[in-house]
């Protein structure tokens, strides 16, 4: 008498656990991506150097005030705007 021949369908349980530890060590090495992302997001700085406001513009000699005014404004004081810019960029 002649056996059947035998096919095996599925998983065995061996392959079975290969894939759950596969998958664990993949979410698990995601995870801790993830945190490490969060933990090195700068915070947003809230100092911020008044700039003096232009005046209102209502006529052609306005303009010449507003001109002056931004004129004299020192951006390398303003530097905590490019700092701000900066690290905001470095996030993508």
């Amino acid at each position: 008498m002649k056996v059947p021949f035998r096919t095996q369908d599925g998983f065995s349980a061996v392959e079975g656990f290969i894939i759950v530890i596969v998958l664990v060590v993949i979410g698990g090495a995601g995870f801790m991506m993830v945190k490490r992302h969060a933990n090195s997001d700068p915070k947003p700085t809230t100092t911020s150097t008044a700039a003096p406001a232009a005046p209102e513009i209502k006529s052609t000699g306005d303009l010449t005030k507003a001109e002056q005014t931004l004129d004299d404004t020192n951006i390398e004081a303003a530097s905590t705007d490019s700092a701000q810019l900066d690290a905001q960029l470095n996030g993508f």
